[in-house]
């Protein structure tokens, strides 16, 4: 499947990196009505979270055990959390992340009176580990680029998402090369690979030029096998400086074969 090859792509590349991360803020309960069992008391809280190393949060995940801080100044694994007393409970339905400011959207349910839960509050931070993949705001720009092309496709935009390949591709034998001149793309293949540029590769720089130069018809023809050939060429450049050898060429390919 196209969609787990591109992901399984920007993991071997370390594209995405996975991190635990401690979050630890001041809820403060408020809506209800006091001395009340609710059987669903839901309470939307949206917080900061500080993450200096990503440039895009992918996904953000919850582990179990979270809690407020009972009777100790800092956390530490072997804290002691509690989510709830008096049979009142407090847990996180789910939660969402705000991908470019790193804010998360918590979905809490209270089960039982909320004024349990407002006095657990008072004065002891909430606990909440984290899992989070994200795109490093260390990796160079031709890494950024596949990630945008992975957004772009999983939005069915196979034009962008093709584009953001390129630029990949390009960004990747520059990037290796340490060619960031005006060298063409051709020199600069060669040198990195000791052959010449593809068919196929030069066809879709066509493509790509065209595109650039505001003739979107060009990449009519373009579909997700397209996409998947730039994928495994990426995938090849990287690990053995070698593109890979095509059975038969695809429509957009030929067409870009016919352009000057």
């Amino acid at each position: 499947m196209l969609s787990k090859k591109f992901k399984d792509l920007l993991y071997l590349l370390d594209v995405l990196e996975e991190v635990e991360k401690v979050h630890e803020f001041y809820l403060d309960i408020h809506g209800y009505e006091r001395y009340t069992n609710y059987p669903d008391f839901r309470l939307k809280w949206r917080e900061k979270m500080n993450s200096p190393n990503f440039s895009h949060i992918f996904g953000v995940e919850f582990a179990p055990g979270y809690g407020f801080l009972v009777d100790e100044e800092d956390y530490n694994k072997k804290s002691v959390l509690m989510d709830g007393q008096n049979q009142t409970r407090l847990s996180i339905e789910s939660i969402t992340i705000e991908p470019f400011n790193y804010y998360i959207n918590y979905n809490f349910v209270i089960n039982g009176d909320p004024q349990d839960i407002d006095v657990m509050a008072d004065g002891r931070p909430f606990i909440v580990e984290l899992r989070i993949t994200g795109c490093l705001n260390t990796a160079p720009f031709w890494k950024e680029s596949l990630y945008l092309s992975y957004l772009l496709f999983k939005g069915n935009n196979i034009l962008s998402s093709f584009m953001h390949l390129f630029i990949t591709f390009e960004g990747l034998i520059r990037y290796h090369t340490g060619d960031t001149t005006t060298s063409s793309i051709h020199t600069v293949y060669k040198n990195y690979t000791r052959e010449k540029l593809p068919n196929y590769l030069n066809a879709y720089r066509k493509v790509r030029n065209q595109v650039m130069h505001g003739n979107e018809n060009v990449a009519s023809q373009l579909t997700l096998e397209d996409l998947e050939i730039l994928i495994d060429t990426i995938e090849s450049l990287e690990e053995n400086k070698t593109s890979v050898t095509l059975t038969e060429n695809t429509i957009a390919i030929n067409e870009g074969l016919l352009l000057h």
